[in-house]
């Protein structure tokens, strides 16, 4: 009979040992996700960028919201300045950017932007090389292309 009380209270302080760790580790990741969503909405910084208002027909300065702006890449500041020029439909994509060296730097954009008027491209050709130069000085030469192929 001692046998079977000893099991019993051995099994009931493992069963509550188990509960208790699992109730510790809900409580520790939800204090977790707290923290993080806290410090993700204090890191918010704002970029000044040109963006090409197409109703106005002018280059205009916006300020847009990042996340932390001193690890934005060159593919990020085209990317901003193209989600940000509203008459652009969603098949206008950015594809890539490519430093040719330290000083010269290739963007290539989706071939829909063909679709374009010559002064609207000439537009948002100028405020990705604005954009670009601005933030970051050591860039002299930006070429633009289109995509050749689907």
């Amino acid at each position: 009979m001692k046998k079977y009380i000893i099991t019993i209270l051995l099994v009931v302080l493992i069963g509550v040992s188990y509960i208790y760790k699992q109730q510790l580790l809900k409580e520790h990741v939800s204090s977790n996700v707290v923290v993080e969503t806290q410090n993700k909405e204090e890191v918010k910084e704002t970029v000044k960028l040109k963006i090409y208002n197409a109703s106005k027909s002018k280059i205009i300065e916006e300020e847009i919201q990042v996340n932390n702006k001193d690890f934005l890449t060159m593919g990020d500041y085209v990317k901003l300045t193209l989600e940000n020029s509203k008459f652009l439909t969603n098949k206008m994509d950015f594809l890539s950017v490519y430093e040719l060296s330290e000083k010269e730097v290739l963007v290539i954009l989706s071939s829909e932007f063909e679709e374009l008027s010559r002064s609207s491209f000439v537009a948002v050709v100028t405020t990705i090389k604005t954009n670009i130069k601005e933030a970051f000085p050591n860039v002299e030469i930006i070429n633009v292309k289109l995509d050749s192929y689907e």
